[in-house]
């Protein structure tokens, strides 16, 4: 699971690295003589391991828009409360001073993915972070209700990462210019917001 924006720059990063080099060994492999099955044979576990980055890589833009999904069982909370930082666009370090707690803390409790995390605890990083939270009964065998009725989440407060992930999925944009746009609008969205409180 990518938990920051440094894991997913890298994770990026590694996918450009991984989808290249897959098309260099299906060209080696082709002027080899062999079958498209049989180079898609050789082939499957790298693309298995490409398919699950980008699976990651999507699954952490989700949540940069705040598309959570619907919290429906409290052994998925850790992986959700997670979801919750990266929505509301804190890292880790700002999630660690709200707490009163050292950003090594949330990081390992991250990695964990909040492993035997207590309700009490949960509930306080929920309130910390402004989210309303609201369970409900639903009778077996009836369908879950939407995420609107199960939980709410702020509207994400960081654009600045909101416009970083448009910016990077961008296939018009090359990525060293997509990540100079990005820190360009950081700056002046930083900027704008200083003004605004003067």
């Amino acid at each position: 699971m990518i938990r920051t924006e440094s894991e997913y720059r890298r994770a990026v990063e590694r996918l450009e690295r991984e989808t290249a080099f897959a098309a260099e060994q299906r060209a080696h492999l082709e002027s080899l003589g062999l079958s498209a099955e049989q180079i898609d044979l050789a082939l499957q576990p790298a693309e298995s391991f490409r398919e699950q980055l980008k699976e990651e890589i999507a699954t952490y833009e989700a949540m940069c828009r705040g598309e959570l999904g619907t919290l429906t069982r409290l052994t998925h909370i850790g992986r959700w409360l997670i979801g919750v930082r990266i929505a509301q666009g804190l890292s880790q370090k700002q999630l660690a001073e709200m707490l009163g707690v050292s950003e090594a803390q949330v990081s390992r409790d991250e990695r964990n993915e909040y492993h035997g995390i207590t309700v009490e605890r949960a509930q306080y990083i929920l309130e910390k972070m402004g989210v309303r939270f609201r369970m409900e009964e639903v009778p077996e065998g009836a369908a879950v209700p939407s995420k609107e009725s199960q939980a709410f989440v702020p509207p994400g407060v960081n654009v600045p990462a909101q416009v970083a992930v448009f910016l990077r999925a961008d296939p018009n944009l090359a990525p060293d210019k997509a990540e100079h746009l990005t820190q360009e609008f950081q700056q002046a969205y930083e900027r704008a917001l200083a003004e605004s409180k003067k």
